[in-house]
């Protein structure tokens, strides 16, 4: 989980990649000559451990994952950002822990997540050793890192009607 704060000074951009622009970034305020959201040096921190984040719905206290989460987020003043977001990887114990710590954040699946989960539609949709599958995979991938995500809901649209 990446937890990201946006103020009239600092914006986030893609999870991944600190030099990566990010289309329709809904934390970011920067802007390159493009019109493409950036995040701007210095507004996301990182933070790393080995620890559980590990709870049961019974549990009184918070895991240590949740605590170091929620400690940085107050050490970067999160509550008193504009725009908030928290980036995952897409499992439900993450929008869940999210949406406990931080009420009305955005959630978003990072980049590499993102991809990983438009291969596995691929992969259901095609099977797992198309060609055809992995092509439709890579053009899902270009739509996303290039912002066109409504060509990318588009193409999906298409198969959820099968």
């Amino acid at each position: 989980m990446m937890i990201t704060s946006s103020s009239a000074n600092s914006a986030i951009g893609a999870a991944l990649d600190p030099a990566r622009r990010c289309a329709d970034d809904p934390a970011a305020n920067s802007r390159d000559s493009g019109g493409i959201p950036v995040r701007d040096r210095g507004s996301v921190s990182y933070s790393a451990a080995i620890e559980s984040a590990a709870t049961l719905d019974t549990d009184t206290t918070l895991s240590a994952f949740a605590r170091r989460a929620e400690r940085e987020a107050r050490r970067r003043g999160f509550e008193r950002a504009e725009r908030r977001v928290v980036i995952g990887d897409g499992a439900p114990w993450i929008w869940k822990l999210a949406d406990e710590l931080f009420p009305g954040a955005i959630g978003i699946v990072d980049l590499f997540h993102a991809k990983e989960h438009l291969s596995a539609v691929a992969a259901a949709i095609y099977g797992a050793a198309s060609d055809l599958g992995r092509q439709w995979a890579r053009e899902r991938h270009t739509e996303l890192d290039d912002g066109r995500l409504d060509e990318l809901l588009d193409a999906m649209r298409v198969h959820a009607a099968a």
